[in-house]
């Protein structure tokens, strides 16, 4: 695996691990699932257009945060029209 595809599937597990307490997405449908991504969207450009980042420590944690979130999100979408995770549980594949 290449090291930025770890690094962004680490990524999207601390957004996982950290969003366990909700309710499971698998039975969204995927016009939630769209409007999900669109807020994200969102988080992303205000994380973004809302902080002198650069040097920021806090400010650039939140923007990886964001992306990471936006990103898992979107896979969600993607489970949806995958035939691996038709019949995916929680957690496992």
């Amino acid at each position: 695996m290449r090291l930025f595809s770890k690094w962004c599937a680490e990524e999207i597990e601390k957004v996982c691990s950290r969003n366990d307490h909700k309710p499971a997405w698998e039975n969204q449908n995927i016009l939630t699932i769209l409007d999900k991504i669109h807020e994200e969207y969102l988080e992303v450009l205000d994380a973004v257009g809302s902080c002198e980042y650069w040097g920021n420590e806090d400010a650039e944690k939140h923007i990886v945060w964001e992306c990471a979130d936006l990103a898992a999100t979107a896979m969600m979408l993607a489970s949806k029209f995958d035939n691996k995770t038709k019949n995916l549980r929680r957690g496992n594949l």
